[in-house]
């Protein structure tokens, strides 16, 4: 069974100063993989590699199976994988659904 999230001696630096996270072990098949960790501990960086919104400098690693070191690869990544960061903002002249008028649905369903 394929691992949700594989991932091998991932590093991120920002100039001179290395991400703080420095393992990553989430290979459980079919698990929601999460991070947990007091703020400044990593969480928002490590998600955005994975979702490819940032390239690690070094290390491996698999998102449903995809290798994201492959253009076909980050192109899977990002058609299953969901990334909403806090600070997302709609353009000025868009306005969400009301929730009357929308159907969310699993992808699992």
């Amino acid at each position: 069974m394929t691992p949700t999230v594989s991932a091998s001696g991932l590093s991120l630096r920002y100039g001179a100063r290395p991400a703080p996270w420095t393992t990553c072990r989430c290979g459980c098949p079919r698990a929601s993989p999460g991070c947990s960790g007091p703020n400044g501990a990593g969480k928002t960086t490590l998600l955005r590699v994975l979702a490819t919104a940032v390239p690690a400098d070094r290390g491996a690693f698999t998102v449903l199976g995809h290798d994201p070191g492959t253009a076909r690869g980050r192109q899977e990544v990002r058609r299953r994988l969901g990334y909403l960061p806090a600070d997302a903002r709609l353009p000025s002249r868009t306005s969400p659904p009301s929730s009357s008028s929308t159907t969310w649905r699993s992808s699992r369903s």
